[in-house]
């Protein structure tokens, strides 16, 4: 046999089986159709059994269904042109209905609306075929061999066809794609066993008794309520069932029940129940698709949520494993800070007016640069504020040219390695700002080293204020590589950079600027003639930041804390460069300072010299602060107790707290605060 002809029959051994099934089922049907004929109506379930066999084994079942038909007829006493149309149009009948279903990307399941509507639409068109050509046959069979005319309409004929494509057919279509039943819960089942016993009572009351109203009601439209019930509730597989089951014994009760109908009007009968129930199938159909199109999204958006929801736990814990490093990584940065910081106080203190101008500038610089690196630790403790922008500026008064200086030293050395010439124009007349100034700093810093990066070696660099519109305006202009025109409005987007071979970092300068110049309610602007032709990015200030030496508002600068009394003092830190430090600055100042570097150590001292304070760090090796804090609290000491610690988030505040600190100060710290809070303390010994 030629592959082409063999891929259109059955292959395999099952699927010879399967034709030999769809055969048997189609002569029976067949058979059946013919035995309960009741002129006009048509009694036609073989429509349904060819499409369904079709639809589940495939096209190649086509034998099987023309065989059948061919056997029928046969059976029958057909004419050869009966034999040979009628086996013909009930094939191309089923082959045209499973094609046109497999283009419309029909689920056999019923689980969408558009496998209903596909569905009801292919069976509406293809039920025309049998009787259209049936009566052509017919007329063929009337002229050459002089057979009776029909008894039956094309309307009627339709309609029976039609009966049998959405009940017999959909029947067989869902329940044989998928056999098994889903699991069940016991209420699920206790709610089919309901449905099916009110269906079967009002059927078999309607249909087979002499019963047909219920309290002056038609019971017909009690037959509506469980096949709502089950079109809402208990899906596709067993709506195709009740539909088959009122279909079988409103049918087969007109026939054989109680209801004595003359001859003459049964046929007409049942061509009235044939139409209705064509029409509660389709009422039901669109319902149960519907429906089970409504389960199918919320099921989805169900399981969307939950894979949501565990993303957001994921994320949560991921966020809380964040925001610990971040602490951990803040506190160890913190601990070399505090000897830096103790060092340079504590120069101060030794040399006292002794220092010329240029050692007096390095350890203010010194000092200076330890306390900004302690401040921008504090966002690092919580990245997602930074990236949100929901942290507080800490403003005051800040004159233009100092802070445009430091911010051109911080970025200087950088500048100086790539050999660039930097220049700066300030305006004549003082000029103050009420902005953060380590933020204002930052930002100066970041598009200047920018400018240094971004320029060939050699290059140079202008930085020019200016007032502008009642506000202020700082420019940094380079000469450097340029910026592509499509660039200009992405530079300031998170991890954006130009195109370049020397291109480092994370590309987030920028973006920190943008969201800092918002802050301040100011902007930030680019502008470049184009590649090679360098650039300007230029910070712009609003007047209410911005006023003249004249109209400046003096701070009011709270004066440095004198502490009278010496103090008995213990100190305890792990880390003994800044015990020994700090231990240093506050016997400069004429404190009795003992030095402890543990747990166990800080007890024993604080029994043995009862000091008026404790600094007590947290993370201690033997025992951490808090123990160490809740052990001297016991003791009932009236030491007070004040914790000195890398971790300053609010949670380490209140558990200090929780533990019997007193106050709580954040590494590094620096001689201005423990004195202001031994001036508290003397307050309240007074």
């Amino acid at each position: 046999m030629p592959p082409s002809l063999a891929r259109y029959l059955p292959s395999t051994p099952r699927e010879w089986l399967v034709a030999l099934v769809i055969f048997s089922a189609f002569l029976a049907s067949s058979q059946l159709g013919r035995f309960l004929f009741t002129s006009p109506a048509v009694i036609s379930p073989t429509a349904g059994v060819a499409l369904a066999g079709m639809v589940l084994g495939g096209i190649v079942m086509w034998p099987a269904v023309f065989l059948a038909s061919l056997a029928s007829g046969i059976i029958n006493g057909a004419t050869w042109i009966s034999l040979i149309g009628f086996p013909l149009v009930n094939t191309l009948q089923a082959i045209a209905g499973t094609y046109l279903l497999k283009k419309a990307g029909f689920d056999p399941l019923f689980n969408r609306r558009r496998d209903v509507f596909s569905f009801m639409l292919i069976a509406l068109i293809v039920s025309m075929a049998v009787p259209t050509f049936g009566f052509g046959i017919r007329a063929l069979d009337t002229a050459f061999f002089h057979a009776p005319a029909l008894s039956v309409t094309w309307g009627t004929w339709w309609a029976g066809t039609l009966l049998s494509l959405l009940t017999v057919g959909a029947f067989l279509i869902r329940w044989l794609a998928k056999p098994k039943f889903d699991r069940r819960s016991k209420s699920q089942v206790f709610e089919i066993i309901a449905v099916s016993t009110l269906l079967a009572v009002i059927t078999i009351t309607l249909f087979w008794t002499d019963t047909i109203r219920f309290g002056g009601v038609s019971l017909v439209y009690f037959l509506l309520f469980p096949l709502f019930w089950a079109a809402l509730r208990l899906g596709p597989r067993l709506m195709t069932a009740a539909l088959l089951f009122v279909t079988v014994n409103a049918i087969a009760g007109l026939l054989y029940g109680p209801h004595v109908v003359a001859p003459e009007e049964l046929g007409l009968r049942i061509f009235n129940i044939e139409v209705f129930l064509n029409i509660i199938a389709a009422i039901f159909f669109i319902l149960v698709g519907i429906e089970e199109e409504r389960k199918t999204i919320n099921k989805a958006l169900r399981s969307h949520v939950g894979r949501l929801e565990d993303a957001l736990a994921q994320l949560s814990q991921q966020n809380q494993a964040k925001s610990e490093f971040l602490a951990v990584l803040a506190h160890e940065l913190r601990n070399p800070l505090a000897p830096l910081l103790s060092t340079v106080e504590l120069l101060r203190l030794k040399q006292g007016a002794g220092r010329d101008a240029d050692e007096q500038h390095m350890l203010e610089a010194a000092e200076e640069r330890v306390r900004t690196m302690a401040h921008l630790l504090d966002d690092l403790l919580d990245i997602s504020r930074i990236s949100q922008a929901t942290f507080e500026l800490q403003k005051e008064d800040v004159e233009l040219r100092p802070a445009v200086s430091r911010a051109i030293e911080i970025a200087k050395p950088f500048i100086d390695l790539r050999e660039h010439t930097l220049t700066m124009h300030m305006p004549e007349e003082k000029i103050w700002m009420h902005v953060d100034p380590v933020r204002f700093e930052q930002m100066l810093v970041n598009l200047l080293t920018n400018a240094a990066k971004y320029t060939d070696r050699g290059g140079k660099i202008d930085v020019v204020a200016a007032r502008s519109d009642g506000g202020l305006s700082i420019s940094v202009r380079d000469n450097g590589i340029g910026i592509q025109p499509e660039m200009l409005d992405r530079v300031f987007e998170p991890f954006q950079q130009v195109p370049t071979k020397r291109a480092s970092g994370l590309g987030i300068g920028l973006s920190i600027v943008k969201k800092l110049a918002e802050m301040h309610d100011g902007s930030i602007s680019v502008t470049s003639p184009g590649l090679g032709k360098g650039s300007t990015f230029t910070l712009q200030l609003p007047a209410s930041a911005v006023h003249l030496a004249s109209t400046r508002i003096a701070p009011k600068v709270p004066s440095r804390p004198e502490v009278s009394s010496a103090f008995k003092v213990l100190v305890v830190d792990d880390n003994q460069a800044a015990a020994q430090g700090l231990g240093k600055l506050l016997t400069l100042r004429g404190h009795d300072v003992t030095l402890a570097y543990a747990g166990t150590d800080a007890l024993s001292a604080a029994r043995r010299e009862e000091p008026n304070i404790i600094l007590l760090d947290i993370g201690l090796p033997d025992r951490d602060g808090y123990e160490v804090a809740r052990s001297l609290r016991e003791d009932e000491t009236g030491s007070a107790l004040i914790a000195v610690t890398g971790y300053g988030q609010e949670e380490d505040k209140q558990r200090a707290k929780n533990a019997g600190f007193d106050y709580h100060l954040t590494k590094p710290v620096g001689l201005a605060e423990i004195e202001a809070i031994f001036a508290r303390i003397e307050e309240k010994m007074a």
